[in-house]
């Protein structure tokens, strides 16, 4: 009882991914990784259908989702390929976000990764608390974005006894959580001309740049 009052007093940061935590594209990432990991093994029917299957989304035949979980499926999770993912994708870490991420545990906030992500593959690069995109089992395909990602998130924090104090985020797909955080601070990462026309009309209008937040911020 008493481990639990002390867990309603903390906060929480949820930090977006893709565009924010990583500066790569980890769909992107694991693709191309997982084509030339299925061209070592000699499994050449397989890497053509991958790459079939990204060239028709380029041409926007397929949608996105249908793209991704059939590329995935095709390559799969061998140890060997998501080591080198792993190796990868932590190379190319925002060192803004994990210096942010750093002052926030100092500060006493649990944090959360909350991507569109696969779950499968967030291990290899995340060793904390997630909410990513259920990839066995989910027959209808539904992705961790938009609205569905601030469900989980909230769920989350419910089942946790928390209160949101940061969302960090490059892109304007987690709008709805961006509009539920009201007495915390919503924060923009290399965010895109479109992204910040967005938010600059969206309600509630509250955002900062990371550039712009000074340490004593980070800090409270």
């Amino acid at each position: 009882m008493v481990d639990r009052q002390l867990d309603i007093c903390r906060g929480a940061t949820v930090i977006d991914l893709d565009g924010t935590y990583s500066r790569q594209n980890t769909l992107k990432t694991y693709i191309r990784l997982g084509v030339r990991y299925l061209l070592s093994k000699w499994r050449l029917t397989s890497a053509v259908t991958v790459t079939t299957l990204v060239a028709i989304r380029g041409l926007k035949l397929i949608s996105h989702t249908t793209m991704k979980f059939n590329a995935l499926r095709i390559i799969g999770k061998d140890p060997e390929l998501m080591e080198k993912f792993g190796a990868e994708i932590k190379s190319a870490l925002n060192s803004d976000v994990k210096q942010f991420i750093e002052r926030r545990k100092d500060a006493g906030d649990r944090i959360l990764l909350a991507t569109a992500a696969a779950d499968f593959y967030i291990p290899a690069i995340w060793d904390g608390d997630f909410v990513a995109t259920t990839f066995d089992n989910n027959e209808l395909r539904l992705e961790c974005r938009g609205e569905e990602k601030r469900r989980r998130v909230d769920q989350w924090l419910e089942s946790n006894g928390l209160k949101l104090n940061y969302v960090l985020t490059d892109h304007h797909d987690d709008a709805p959580l961006l509009k539920v955080n009201r007495t915390g601070q919503n924060i923009l990462v290399n965010p895109s001309p479109e992204t910040l026309r967005f938010f600059r009309e969206f309600e509630p209008t509250h955002f900062l740049l990371i550039e712009e937040l000074a340490d004593d911020v980070i800090t409270r």
